[in-house]
């Protein structure tokens, strides 16, 4: 078994409920952490494709609903993954001035 670990994805996209969220870009840094087997290899490029395409979808109202969306996505396409783990930071979150980033951890456990 080998643990597969797609790191610090680094994107600028709007994410956010606040009006400054909406009409100005936030860094989102995105993790994905799973599981395979020697006979499932799963082609690492299509996840971080799939991580790409989901990330830029739309306007994104909340990083639970990205990284619920992102898991789902992995898995539709990649039934052979087990223990899929997304995680989704919000960098230097707005109003929250002594705080380096918020992260929200998606894994159906």
């Amino acid at each position: 078994m080998f643990r597969v670990i797609l790191s610090k994805i680094t994107l600028r996209l709007y994410i956010g409920i606040l009006k400054e969220e909406k009409v100005n870009k936030n860094t989102i840094v995105i993790s994905i952490e799973y599981n395979e087997k020697r006979k499932y290899i799963v082609d690492y490029s299509s996840v971080y494709a799939l991580v790409l395409k989901t990330a830029h979808s739309k306007k994104w109202l909340l990083l639970e609903d990205m990284a619920e969306s992102i898991y789902k996505e992995i898995i539709k396409s990649n039934k052979q993954i087990m223990n899929l783990m997304v995680s989704v930071k919000k960098i230097n979150p707005v109003k929250m001035k002594k705080c380096k980033d918020v992260e929200v951890i998606y894994d159906n456990k």
